[in-house]
């Protein structure tokens, strides 16, 4: 794959458990996140990590989240920390199982 980690695009397939329990996999995307949005679970050590900040097109807003690590091992774990926003998401693009939600293209505006 050639091109740096931000000019790549980054494609999911949604499946039938995302759409069940409100998740969204990024097994094998963990490159694309900074190193200091992982953080221990909020439970377990009263972790926080820096959040991320993910804008939702369609919704238009914001949201705030992080990726939580396992209390035993550190590694990061598969999905973001915060799921209510993926509901959401994926009822207002109505996603079912298999779709691979993609932004087709980039208005001017968008990038300054």
């Amino acid at each position: 794959m050639s091109g740096t980690v931000s000019d790549r695009k980054r494609l999911i397939r949604v499946t039938a458990g995302n759409l069940r329990n409100d998740h969204l996999y990024i097994t094998g995307h963990l490159d694309f996140f900074p190193p200091d949005a992982v953080g221990p679970s909020k439970k377990a050590r009263n972790g926080q990590s820096k959040p991320l900040e993910i804008w939702l097109e369609g919704l238009n807003v914001a949201i705030e989240t992080d990726l939580t690590s396992d209390a035993k091992n550190g590694k990061p774990r598969r999905m973001f920390r915060g799921r209510k926003w993926v509901r959401k998401f994926y009822e207002h693009h109505q996603i079912k199982t298999g779709d691979v939600p993609v932004r087709e293209s980039v208005t001017s505006h968008e990038l300054s």
